[in-house]
């Protein structure tokens, strides 16, 4: 029997206990890479465009913010950057992004839905942090409709949770 490939996740994270996480719970339904800087991100995708993008918006960056408007983005975090980098890119236009975060300030919000990230993951460092992580992932590559929306403290599609989400802080931007 054939069976398919699993589809490509890029993780960027440099926090090795969360990136270890990460990386152990989604490795049974992705090809995971996981890098732990913004150099390393833009290198891996020359390689291999991942199906996908599960990003931190804290970790160091690896190359200097070109001009004004990048000095900026960097300033409000290194994963806002590092998308709109990767956005560049004709082949990771349409990718879906989340990101997780431990401060999502209006600001940062505000610049992660112009670049298109799908779902901002607070909650960092928290027991279901990894398991909302992949549920946004779920959520973000589940053609539409059904509509995905947040009902209380969970992801809801369809009518239904998410599998895995017995208690999801995410929320859809």
């Amino acid at each position: 029997m054939r069976t398919l490939p699993k589809p490509k996740l890029l993780i960027i994270e440099d926090e090795p206990m969360t990136g270890r996480l990460l990386q152990d719970a989604a490795e049974s339904y992705w090809d995971v890479t996981w890098v732990k800087s913004g150099d390393a991100a833009l290198a891996a995708v020359a390689q291999q465009r991942p199906d996908a993008v599960s990003t931190d918006n804290n970790f160091p960056l690896g190359f200097a913010p070109d001009g004004a408007d990048e000095i900026a983005l960097n300033k409000l975090g290194a994963g806002l950057l590092v998308t709109k980098r990767l956005r560049g890119m004709p082949e990771m236009a349409a990718v879906p992004f989340v990101m997780g975060t431990d401060s999502g300030t209006p600001e940062i919000e505000a610049a992660a839905k112009a670049l298109g990230i799908l779902h901002m993951v607070p909650g960092k460092g928290h027991a279901s942090y990894e398991d909302n992580m992949l549920a946004a992932l779920d959520a973000a590559l589940t053609p539409s409709p059904p509509q995905n929306s947040v009902q209380g403290d969970k992801i809801v599609r369809g009518g239904g949770p998410l599998p895995g989400s017995q208690h999801h802080d995410a929320f859809r931007l």
